[in-house]
């Protein structure tokens, strides 16, 4: 924004602002600093200074607009955190093409009831609550930087008065619910892949983009880098070895296809979406992919596997936060009744 300053070797007020090119300048506004109404007037000045560089902002879309500058802050913000920086692209891919359909490519264009209505969008497509408000939390981020490097006035995306829904822990699959997904997807398929690695391997959806230099068939082990780690954790997870012969063949064919990783996982809309509509089709409505990491959490809690061993296995330092994944029933302690008699 414009400002007016005093110089030591001039009896007048200097303004320094933006011209229509963008670059800073300096000039004399020709009233004096030691009068009182020319103080008003300067002021008066800089101010007209700044509504006329809001103007030509607003004017100039190519040097504002969102895909001209929001890719290139997005890796530059989060390009040491793989994961984030994965959640982040998509979810920036999400939203833009919305935008983009209402006509607001650039920040100036956005108004408080287009955010309003992108979230209404989103949950009418399938997405929960919840995660139309994070796609809205990042579009205030980015509406922020925005403000801060002049391209619009205000975050219309902050204070918007929205209330997130209960989150409520996901539900473990049944066995049988996890060969009918299984059974259902299509051989070779990312859906597969998936189902696979979250029954075997009590893995994340984003894991199944693991580079297929990572997974060791003769030594039964994956070793997970950061990339496709939550919170870049990496780690060394051994292979289930009634998983190993699928997995064979899923690498085997990867690897003749030229591929570098396990599976593509959609980009547009996101992969957690398609696979929702997967699974709705197939009657299995309220289930996710990370139910199966929830799934083999409780099943090795009720095989009696130690501890410390499931939380290696899944990469969880938190005891806590592994709890969390362990839903016993009221009805799974029937199976340890004679135990505690013996």
């Amino acid at each position: 924004m414009a400002s007016t300053y005093l110089r030591p070797d001039s009896p007048f007020i200097w303004i320094r602002f933006k011209d229509a090119t963008g670059k800073w300048k300096n000039a004399n506004s020709g009233f004096r600093k030691n009068v009182a109404s020319d103080r008003r007037q300067a002021k008066l000045v800089a101010q007209e200074k700044s509504l006329q560089e809001s103007t030509t902002r607003v004017q100039q879309p190519g040097r504002s607009a969102f895909d001209a500058w929001v890719p290139a802050w997005i890796e530059q913000k989060w390009g040491n955190k793989p994961e984030t920086l994965r959640k982040y692209r998509r979810c920036y891919r999400v939203w833009m093409a919305y935008f983009a359909k209402v006509g607001a490519t650039m920040p100036s264009a956005v108004t408080r009831e287009m955010v309003l209505d992108y979230v209404s969008q989103r949950e009418g497509s399938g997405a929960g609550r919840n995660s139309a408000l994070w796609d809205v939390s990042f579009i205030g981020q980015v509406l922020g930087e925005a403000v801060k490097r002049d391209y619009c006035r205000a975050n219309v995306a902050r204070s918007l008065g929205l209330s997130r829904v209960e989150q409520i822990h996901k539900t473990p699959w049944t066995p049988e619910q996890i060969q009918r997904a299984i059974d259902a997807a299509e051989p070779f398929s990312w859906v597969e892949t998936v189902l696979l690695l979250g029954k075997y391997q009590a893995s994340r959806l984003g894991q199944a983009e693991v580079p297929l230099a990572a997974i060791d068939l003769n030594r039964g082990v994956i070793a997970w880098p950061s990339s496709v780690m939550k919170q870049g954790k990496a780690f060394v997870q051994s292979i289930d070895p009634e998983f190993m012969p699928a997995l064979k063949r899923i690498v085997e064919r990867r690897r003749a296809l030229g591929e570098s990783t396990l599976t593509t996982l959609p980009r547009d809309p996101s992969p957690s979406l398609h696979l929702r509509r997967f699974l709705d089709g197939i009657g299995l409505h309220g289930l996710s992919v990370h139910g199966l990491r929830v799934s083999w959490v409780t099943r090795a809690a009720l095989s009696g596997v130690p501890l410390a061993i499931t939380m290696q296995f899944c990469n969880h330092s938190d005891r806590l936060v592994h709890q969390v994944y362990t839903q016993v029933a009221a009805g799974d302690v029937n199976q340890f009744f004679a135990r505690l008699r013996a």
